[in-house]
């Protein structure tokens, strides 16, 4: 059901006491061929050894190195690696003397050299990398040392931090550093001397290592966090989160923050250990990104482990325990790591008590990639195969297929529709009504754990209802219905629940007055009211969505720990403004000034902050040398001819010079250039630029001109760019890292049979045919090309640019690390793009077909397709046929093609155009552009917002005003509000009731 498969696969020892006893830290490197080396230290007197870590077999050691008496430790180690690449450094912490030991590790896992390094600060086994050395602290003292090092040189310290009454310094025990949105911060955990004296603390990290103090959250918040043992940091998405386990005796706990941009905590899980997990007086953790969501491992002092997936809002779910047996050596677990290969979770686990590493493995094979909705209310369709299902911040809809499913809903009131195959239902703790239609008690499974403070099965109601049931628990409501309208046996639906570990988590919501004079008011990391009164008064909202009165006063403040730049303001025209950052959304009125963290704003000045563009803007220049400006938007821009000068600004632009010697900036954001005829200068600025040109690959001469410029020869001039990452030409898209790069060494050449055939490639470019039969093909590293041939493939690129054909069959096809060019073929393939821009074509049979991280370009063909675009700016065609086309957040570009077509634009700005058949439109949050050209049928939009949308009609369809087609062929029916253009094409708009600000929103092409 979903996926399970906790398994241990083995021990593994060296053979020496000193190595195999006491192993206090483990950390798995990946080299950049894909190999991984697991490093092991023990604690006094020990040393380290280092494994292979190679498939689903254990570990073989490769080498091992004891510490020489004179260099010792005498208490705990840590451990970091530096500079990892092919190698690295290795620092361990805790000798005699207060220095650490040093020495190399090369690209095969073995050690080079090794000794003594002295290091001018107290002595510590704390070790914590930074981007410019490491942190060094004392578990038993106060404080901490900031270091600067270069491998080879000694270490200097930069920096010495005093635990104060604003941070948790002392006694820190484990740390990480992580980067969100560019700024590194790092994050430690301290003991302190008691348990309320425990918590977090996060600085950031300044240019020159020095550190800055953000945030700080202590175990006496009222979380439930007991003293702190370990965490670990992930990047989901656009959220990172920091994993913390604590202890208490017997007691284990694991909470999660989500870090923001300005370096601030919030707290949004928090789970405690039952009689069913195996986290008590946890003492490890780590966790792992696979596809979109996160895998956690905990372990301490209660006989066992246990693993959780962590969700992109930051919430865990319970997969599976293990306990401990005479076997598997997972008796007071002390050290843990976990490393991802080929669907499987590597998970190595070190015990205080018992010699050797377990090795365990979790099977994460899902047939299909994760899919995440966007925010805002998405749908997702589930596929035959088993996979996992993760909702939003929204009212989804998600329908699962054949195969053994794991769904989250996530916030929101969701519908599940469920297919045929074993799925097991977590639901989040959001307070709304969910659905799940089609549910099988005696097949499926509910995860209800995210219920606070749901901690029996027996304390869900269940009611019977007319072909269903319905649970309540709290401000909980689940409903289910029978496939056929039957009415459930309620005991069986209640077997169904499983709970996993006891969730208490609740955020505080105070309410705080003050009083008639000058009051500092401040609130928690809940939803908070505060209410100044009659002074002058300060009011702190802090984390949380907050209510913020100042009341009478006649210079209240609000003080925001942000910059002003990072917030948006909307005016609520009821006398509340309403400000959005990181920190949460906050309703406000009564306040005079606003004090952000780069300046202080009056509320007129703050309202100016929310005077953005209505829209994009597109202009076209002359046959003169024009000068272009665009806006903060996606805007699009065309010099035509003439010498001209064309900036982007801040948004995805689209940037068009024409002919003459153009100068072509894009500026932030993800840029699409064109210099046209002439010698241009073209600068992509920040952000993931592509420059086009309409020749093939081998038309055009790349010269490298050093410090990021290289010029572009062709027929039609010669280009200098910079600050560019992707040239699109007629036969594909290639990097300039790949332009500049020397011709590849020569790859595999392998052919299947008729058979069912497994073929793996090579670290080079290889030529793979499955030929005949269910093929199973991976590219590995290199640019690969790969034929499914005839049968149901699963095909992977792997890393590197490769180019699959999927062939005859239905296929399942997954791009890897660079831009791939993926086709289906005949059948009902399933195509996933991955982290990098790639091109996927389906076939002439209906395929889906799924973005990945990049900016995709996805053609559907013929078919009734489905697809999804991926996490950035994609371009999707559905081609002929009745296709579903779903956006993600960005800026996408949707074109329905021929055929009665579904396009849902999801967030950001998007394009949407139907073309030929009645299609059905929606463009979903933010201003998105409507786009009606002649022969396009009779088509619905949605959700048409003329304050913020815009409807784009070409002069072909209507030559007068927009409020002469306005007046002469709007109508207001019972369904909303059509516009007959004539001809057969008709737009519904079903959102409207009147007629008001439509011409305002029209614009021509």
């Amino acid at each position: 059901m979903g996926i399970r498969g906790l398994e241990v696969v083995g021990q593994v020892s060296s053979g020496l006491d000193a190595l195999d006893f006491g192993i206090c830290h483990l950390d798995v490197i990946t080299h950049p061929d894909g190999s991984m080396t697991l490093l092991a230290a023990t604690g006094p007197w020990g040393g380290l050894t280092s494994w292979n870590v190679t498939g689903d077999t254990v570990p073989t050691l490769v080498d091992q190195s004891l510490f020489q008496p004179e260099t010792g430790q005498s208490s705990t180690t840590g451990l970091v690696v530096l500079d990892q690449g092919s190698g690295g450094t290795v620092l361990v912490g805790g000798l005699q003397g207060g220095a650490l030991w040093e020495g190399g590790l090369n690209g095969n896992g073995g050690f080079t050299g090794g000794g003594a390094l002295a290091v001018d600060s107290n002595a510590g086994t704390t070790l914590i990398q930074t981007p410019t050395g490491f942190v060094l602290a004392d578990p038993t003292g106060s404080g901490l040392s900031v270091h600067a090092h270069d491998p080879g040189g000694p270490a200097r310290l930069v920096q010495a931090i005093a635990d104060d009454a604003t941070s948790f310094a002392a006694g820190v025990i484990d740390g990480a550093t992580v980067s969100v949105g560019g700024t590194d911060f790092l994050v430690a955990a301290g003991q302190g001397a008691t348990q309320l004296d425990g918590g977090l603390t996060v600085w950031q990290i300044a240019a020159g290592g020095d550190l800055v103090q953000r945030d700080a959250f202590g175990v006496a918040e009222g979380l439930g966090m007991m003293t702190p043992t370990a965490l670990s940091a992930v990047t989901l998405g656009d959220m990172t989160y920091v994993v913390v386990a604590s202890a208490g005796g017997n007691s284990g706990a694991l909470s999660v923050f989500r870090l923001n941009g300005s370096g601030a905590l919030e707290p949004v899980e928090h789970v405690t250990d039952t009689l069913d997990t195996r986290f008590g007086a946890a003492q490890a953790v780590a966790v792992t990104e696979v596809d979109g969501i996160a895998y956690v491992a905990a372990a301490g002092g209660d006989l066992g482990l246990s693993l959780f997936m962590l969700f992109p809002d930051g919430r865990l779910a319970h997969l599976q325990s293990i306990e401990d047996s005479l076997s598997s050596g997972l008796g007071g677990v002390r050290a843990l790591d976990m490393a991802y290969e080929d669907d499987t979770l590597h998970i190595f686990a070190a015990s205080e008590s018992e010699a050797g590493i377990t090795h365990l493995t979790f099977d994460t094979w899902t047939n299909a990639p994760t899919s995440v909705a966007a925010p805002g209310g998405d749908t997702l369709v589930g596929t035959n195969g088993a996979e996992i299902l993760v909702g939003g911040a929204g009212d989804d809809l998600i329908e699962t297929g054949w195969g053994h499913d794991t769904i989250y809903d996530g916030a929101g009131s969701d519908t599940i529709q469920a297919g045929f195959g074993q799925d097991l239902f977590i639901l989040s703790g959001d307070g709304a009504r969910d659905v799940i239609e089609n549910f099988e008690p005696w097949n499926d499974r509910l995860d209800l754990g995210n219920w606070a403070f749901l901690r029996h099965r027996d304390q869900v109601q269940i009611t019977a209802v007319p072909g269903g049931a319905l649970l309540q628990f709290g401000d909980e409501e689940l409903e289910l219905r029978d496939r056929d309208g039957m009415d459930f046996n309620l005991d069986a639906v209640r077997d169904t629940i499983v709970l996993g570990p006891t969730r208490l988590f609740a955020p505080p919501a105070l309410t705080v007055a003050g009083t008639s004079g000058p009051d500092v008011l401040e609130g928690s990391w809940g939803q908070d009211t505060l209410y100044g009164g009659a002074g002058n008064d300060s009011l702190i909202g802090d984390l949380g969505d907050d209510v913020i009165d100042g009341g009478a006063g006649t210079l209240d403040q609000m003080i925001l720990n942000v910059a002003s730049s990072s917030v948006s303001v909307e005016d609520a025209d009821d006398g509340w403004v309403v400000i959005t950052s990181d920190q949460g959304t906050d309703r406000v009125r009564n306040v005079e000034r606003f004090v952000f963290s780069d300046m202080t704003l009056t509320l007129d000045a703050l309202l100016a902050l929310g005077q953005a563009p209505q829209g994009p803007i597109t202009l076209f220049g002359g046959a003169g040398a024009d000068t272009l400006v665009g806006t903060e938007l996606a805007d699009y821009l065309t010099g035509l001819g003439g010498d001209d000068h064309v900036e982007g600004g801040a948004g995805n632009d689209t940037l068009h010079g024409g002919a003459g010697n153009d100068q072509l900036f894009g500026g932030a954001g993800d840029d699409v250039l064109t210099g046209g005829a002439g010698d241009d200068l073209i600068d992509g600025g920040s952000g993931w630029d592509r420059v086009d040109y309409t020749v093939a690959l081998d038309s055009i001469t790349i010269t490298d001109l050093g410090n990021g410029a290289i010029r572009v020869d062709t027929a039609d001039g010669s280009d200098t760019l910079t600050g560019v990452e992707v040239i699109g030409l007629t036969d594909g898209v290639v990097t300039i890292e790949e332009l500049l790069a020397p011709p590849p060494p020569v790859g595999l050449t392998l052919n299947g049979g008729s058979g069912d055939d497994t073929l793996i490639g090579s670290s080079h470019g290889d030529l793979l045919v499955g030929n005949g039969g269910r093929d199973k093909i991976n590219g590995m590293a290199g640019d690969d090309t790969i034929h499914g041939g005839d049968g149901d493939d699963s095909l992977r690129g792997g890393a590197g640019s490769d180019t699959i054909y999927g062939d005859a069959g239905d296929d399942i096809i997954k791009g890897g690390k660079e831009t791939d060019y993926l086709y289906g073929g005949p059948g009902r393939n399933l195509i996933s793009g991955q982290h990098y821009g790639d091109v996927m074509h389906g076939g002439d049979d209906g395929d889906i077909l799924r973005g990945g991280g990049g900016s995709d370009t996805i053609w559907g063909h013929g078919g009734d397709d489905r697809i999804k675009a991926g996490t950035r700016r994609d371009i999707a065609h559905g081609g002929d046929g009745d296709d579903i086309i779903s956006g993600n957040r960005h800026d996408d570009t949707l074109f329905g093609g021929a055929g009665d077509d579904r396009l849902n634009g999801g967030g950001g700005d998007d394009w949407l155009e139907g073309g030929p058949g009645n299609d059905w439109l929606r463009g979903g949050e933010g201003a998105d552009r409507f786009v009606f050209d002649t022969g396009f049928g009779r088509d619905e939009v949605d959700d048409f917002d003329p304050q913020e949308d815009r409807l784009v009609i070409t002069t072909t369809l209507w030559s007068g005003s927009a409020e002469q087609l306005v007046s002469a062929r709007a109508e207001i029916t019972s369904v909303g509000v059509e516009l007959d253009l004539g001809e057969g094409d008709v737009i519904l708009f079903s959102s409207l009731n009147s007629v008001s600000g439509l011409a305002g929103a029209i614009d021509w092409a």
